[in-house]
């Protein structure tokens, strides 16, 4: 007999979890008064077996080692890209678009440098904006792909 439910949690016994009716995508609760639920716990002890869960996604990278040709162990390291990084790299990223320079900072009223800290606290010093929107770049590129795939891209990323 062909397969009519597929698990919905690895870690819970088959009758202790929602289902999902293949047929129809339908999600079934585990909820003792609900007549798909009944259907299923006498398809259970009819001796048959549901297909197992799918498996997790891979959980997202939340470090890039980026190595820059142009400015070498200056701007090369690994980065934090999880959410908040991604969050401050678009911010940083807007303020250049807008202002064409990066926001004054205690080492740099200016604006025409910018420290980033590598996932080690390390300091990287940005020498311009354009170096910036590169690695801005490559770092929206590799979350996308990921994004897309599924899966991690290769490391290091190269920026100029």
């Amino acid at each position: 007999m062909a397969t009519l439910y597929q698990l919905t949690n690895n870690s819970l016994a088959a009758n202790a979890q929602s289902v999902i009716r293949e047929s129809d995508g339908a999600t079934i609760p585990y909820a003792a008064g609900n007549a798909d639920w009944q259907v299923y716990l006498l398809w259970l002890q009819a001796g048959n077996n549901p297909d197992p869960a799918p498996a997790p996604p891979t959980p997202p990278p939340i470090f890039l080692q980026i190595i820059s040709t142009s400015y070498g162990s200056a701007l090369s390291g690994t980065y934090r890209i999880d959410g908040p990084a991604q969050n401050q790299i678009l911010s940083i990223s807007a303020y250049i678009l807008y202002n064409n320079r990066f926001p004054a900072t205690s080492s740099d009223p200016t604006g025409a440098t910018f420290p980033w800290l590598d996932a080690n606290k390390g300091t990287h010093t940005f020498p311009n904006v354009t170096t910036f929107q590169n690695f801005a770049s490559a770092v929206a590129a590799y979350v996308a792909n990921y994004t897309i795939s599924g899966t991690a891209g290769p490391q290091p990323v190269t920026i100029p």
